[in-house]
């Protein structure tokens, strides 16, 4: 059996759609599930002043996107997935620190609780967050 990943990279590839149609990539909408991907991503801000909310139209390459805001959409389209393993490119580089906490402790540590996660990031402070570290 082949366990297909879902990759978030610190400088993702966002499609021309809507913010919703792109977190949920053809998948079905559960709307508590989907609840919680926002929170859990620190979307629910960024969709609250955006005009449209999640229904917001990004241009190809999220042109009209911060780096931050475009890592955190991505970021929820992978955690958003049914997905077993979660491989994450430095998805903490583009956003501030209490951000970051946000998505290592409420993202990482516990809506992907008991899924596999590879992640790099050089924020070492986040590292009491998962269940091992390596350090390179």
């Amino acid at each position: 059996m082949f366990i297909y990943p879902s990759f978030s990279i610190q400088i993702p590839f966002i499609f021309n759609d809507t913010i919703k149609s792109y977190i949920l990539f053809h998948t079905p909408f559960d709307p508590v599930r989907y609840a919680r991907v926002i929170q859990a991503c620190c979307l629910e801000q960024d969709l609250d002043i955006l005009p449209g909310g999640d229904e917001a139209e990004v241009g190809d390459r999220g042109y009209n996107l911060s780096g931050g805001k475009g890592m955190r959409i991505a970021l929820a389209r992978a955690v958003y997935s049914t997905a077993e393993v979660f491989v994450l490119d430095d998805i903490l580089a583009s956003v501030d620190v209490l951000v970051g906490k946000e998505l290592a402790t409420k993202c990482i540590s516990q809506l992907l609780k008991g899924k596999t996660v590879l992640s790099t990031t050089h924020y070492t402070k986040y590292q009491p967050e998962f269940d091992s570290a390596i350090a390179i």
